[in-house]
């Protein structure tokens, strides 16, 4: 019975359509439904019912993998691991991947104690290798924020299951290291090589194009190259395997060994390649692409290239079904399968300029919608980059590359003016990938879509295409708006939201509160977060030091498609509180920063108002009795008094009226200033409560209480925090008085919605 070419593609999509079904139950069987409509008269019988049990298949494997509910005990253990990777050292803090006893995989995370230490365990831990050591696993923890990273999930799709957190690593000795410990340990010395020769401007874009090795990168540059779209270049892809393959393909045809040879060789070094690689999901997807093409070719057989990027795909999902999760391996399947679809459209371009501008065409739009899935934002610049940068990466970057590395193995007196030329052409490249960078314009934050628009532009993008190919003259402005009307959807999507939205953020140890009235008519975030940082001894320093502003909050407001905030409200100056105020400035459009009318403000507070002032941004100062109206929402300044001392009694405490509902946002307030609004207000009562300095002990006091009366209350506070908040006696008392209790500790981030009357709170973990 012969297989029709494609078969195994449909397979793969079969398994998509069971993957939305799981997490979106009626659109993915809508969605499958009329697809199995579309598609009816297209296959025979057999092969309906072949799709069919593959759908159920896959649904049930999801079912099964997705849904285990797995808890470890939260105590320490001593035990023998093997390390499986080389040792990721950042400052005091070193990470290795790990197998337990029971062979599943592990990220342990060790705070190194010395210099000293740190040089030793970056020296002796290699793959393969046995250590004692003391600590406790855990599961990695669920993800916290709305549209926020989803670090389980990231490891999942990686096969680590747990969390180790070592208190010490006891010895270590050598093992039998395997076949891929020792490539492992092969790939260290080839980044190790490059590090030495290249300079250090650009060998972490040698590591990362070669050995698929991007920790280096500097992290301006990578957001540079992320900006403009073009950071897929400084990933293992097909563009790579591809030079590789023929490269090799045709030196070893020079040396005079026969093709069938060749390809016996290339069977070999490809999966050889794909470890040295990383393995990462697009190195994985290209050579095992490679591999099959080339296998089935030594018994004279071919196959449809999207047979076997099907069975690449179905291959990797039964290993490890988290992979469909990884945002590599959903870019890598997403952009092949569109550009194996345009390949005929494609070869109908004549002029080879052309021909790059519709691979580039075809490769972002069939990222876009992922892009801005995971992202939120696109570089429409990337377009035009891209036909600029792959021919420039792809003909003379990668070949200069592989090229210098392997007579600087064999022949480096050779190698060496080799590495000063692709040093040279990749600083100008960067250069001006960075000058590029800073006009912001040319990114586009649109938000996240929901799902049933992240399908219509994959819909509408295949519309226009076809289109494409029945001609452009005469269906010119429906390809336009097949290219355009999911934007649309998306825009209208964001900026006419009928719901309005409060978001308490889970900053940790911090507050930040967003505040989205209906129809997009207010932007209102309240403090910014912050993470207080301690002197440490340079030895100790982290390359990339966690900014809740930068890490949490930035990426959570433009999940929403914010890029305006109408007033950012800084209650008060400490770091937790406005330590990411400036990344907040920086990065979006803001029309007014207000801050309390006080006196002696906190060095953090000054320097942001300076900040503000410096780039234009209008500031107001505001006191008891300030007040504004805005979108059927009323918000009054309760405190502090007009030149108050700054402290925190004299944090910006707001009243406000809006979703049907009366709030109170109290900053860092105590007692003392408690009483000061309710001698001025003996009449305040409210329904939600934002519970003062993350339920200290100094606050929140039982006569406050017992006048406003709320029927909910918010802590925001971070988990197992050094000052021991909340206070018992406070959590008590808002028991005590029927108060719903959210803790940002224990819930994560706490959401309400509204709508007319419409009203409903909702957490991100459940109790």
């Amino acid at each position: 019975m012969a297989i029709f070419y494609g078969f195994f593609a449909y397979l793969g999509l079969t398994a998509l359509f069971a993957f939305l079904t799981y997490h979106a139950m009626f659109l993915g069987l809508t969605v499958s439904f009329i697809v199995a409509i579309f598609f009816r008269n297209q296959f025979e019988k057999k092969w309906i019912v072949s799709f069919a049990i593959s759908y159920f298949f896959w649904l049930g494997l999801f079912y099964f993998t997705f849904s285990q509910d797995e808890t470890v005990p939260d105590e320490p253990i001593e035990t023998t691991v093997t390390v499986k990777t080389v040792p990721v050292i950042d400052g005091n803090k070193l990470q290795v991947v790990i197998s337990l006893p029971d062979g599943k995989l592990s990220l342990l995370t060790y705070y190194v104690q010395s210099e000293k230490e740190k040089e030793k365990w970056g020296k002796i831990l290699v793959p393969g290798m046995n250590c004692q050591t003391v600590g406790v696993r855990q599961i990695p923890p669920e993800q916290t924020n709305p549209n926020g990273f989803h670090y389980r999930r990231y490891l999942q799709s990686k096969n680590i299951s747990y969390l180790f957190s070592a208190d010490r690593i006891k010895s270590c000795e050598k093992g039998e290291p395997s076949v891929f410990d020792r490539i492992k340990i092969l790939r260290n010395q080839g980044i190790r090589i490059i590090e030495r020769f290249f300079p250090n401007t650009v060998s972490p874009i040698i590591s990362a194009l070669l050995f698929g090795e991007k920790q280096q990168i500097d992290a301006d540059l990578l957001r540079s190259y992320q900006q403009l779209g073009i950071a897929h270049l400084l990933a293992i892809s097909g563009l790579h395997v591809s030079v590789l393959t023929a490269g090799i393909y045709s030196v070893l045809l020079r040396f005079g060994l026969t093709r069938e040879a060749t390809r016996s060789a290339l069977l070999i070094i490809l999966p050889v390649y794909a470890c040295l690689a990383g393995g990462a999901p697009s190195v994985n997807r290209a050579v095992t692409m490679a591999w099959l093409i080339v296998f089935l070719s030594k018994w004279k057989r071919k196959i449809h290239p999207l047979d076997a990027l099907g069975i690449s795909f179905l291959f990797f999902m039964i290993r490890n079904p988290y992979i469909l999760y990884h945002v590599g391996f959903q870019l890598s399947y997403a952009v092949s399968f569109c550009l194996l679809l345009s390949a005929p459209i494609i070869r109908q371009r004549k002029f080879w300029l052309t021909k790059i501008g519709f691979v580039s065409m075809v490769a972002q739009f069939g990222s876009i919608p992922i892009v801005l899935y995971h992202f939120y934002e696109i570089s429409f610049l990337g377009f035009f980059l891209n036909i600029l940068y792959v021919p420039f990466y792809s003909v003379i970057i990668l070949p200069l590359s592989f090229t210098s590395f392997f007579l600087l193995l064999f022949v480096p007196f050779i190698g060496s003016p080799f590495v000063s030329i692709v040093a040279f052409l990749l600083e100008v490249a960067n250069d001006f990938a960075r000058w590029l960078a800073d006009f912001l314009q040319f990114t586009w934050t649109f938000g996240k879509p929901p799902l049933f628009i992240f399908l219509s532009f994959y819909f509408f993008f295949i519309v226009g295409f076809m289109l494409i190919e029945h001609g452009w003259e005469k269906y010119r402005w429906h390809i336009v708006l097949s290219f355009f009307l999911p934007f649309l959807f998306q825009i209208g999507y964001v900026k006419f939201h009928p719901f309005g939205e409060v978001t308490f953020i889970d900053v940790g140890q911090g507050d930040s509160i967003w505040i989205r009235l209906p129809f997009h008519q207010g932007n209102y975030l309240i403090d910014t977060g912050g993470y207080v940082r301690f002197e440490e001894e340079e030895w100790k320093k982290q390359k990339d030091s966690f900014d809740p502003g930068e890490d949490i909050v930035i990426p959570f407001l433009k999940s929403k498609g914010v890029t305006t905030i109408d007033k950012l409200i800084l209650t008060h100056g400490d770091f937790d509180h406005i330590g990411s105020a400036i990344s907040v400035l920086s990065e979006f459009e803001v029309g007014e920063l207000v801050v309390g009318r006080t006196i002696m403000k906190k060095g953090m507070e000054q320097e942001v108002v300076h900040f503000a002032k410096e780039n234009d941004i209008a500031v107001q100062y505001v006191f008891r009795g300030s007040y504004w109206e805005e979108g059927g929402g009323q918000f009054f300044v309760l405190a502090p008094e007009m030149d108050a001392l700054s402290s925190n009694d004299a944090s910006v405490v707001i009243y406000a009226q809006f979703g049907g509902l009366d709030w109170l946002f109290t900053g860092d307030l105590e007692k003392e200033g408690e009483k000061k609004i309710l001698a001025t207000f003996p009449n305040l009562e409210v329904d939600v409560l934002k519970v003062g300095h993350h339920g200290s002990s100094t606050s929140t006091g039982k006569t406050f209480l017992q006048q406003i009366r709320p029927k909910v209350a918010v802590i925001s506070v971070g988990r197992n925090n050094r000052y021991g908040h909340p206070d018992e006696r406070v959590v008590e008392e808002l028991q005590k008085m029927d108060v719903l209790v959210f803790r940002t500790d224990m819930h994560g981030a706490i959401t309400f919605r509204f709508f007319m009357a419409i009203q409903s709170f909702s957490t991100m973990l459940k109790e």
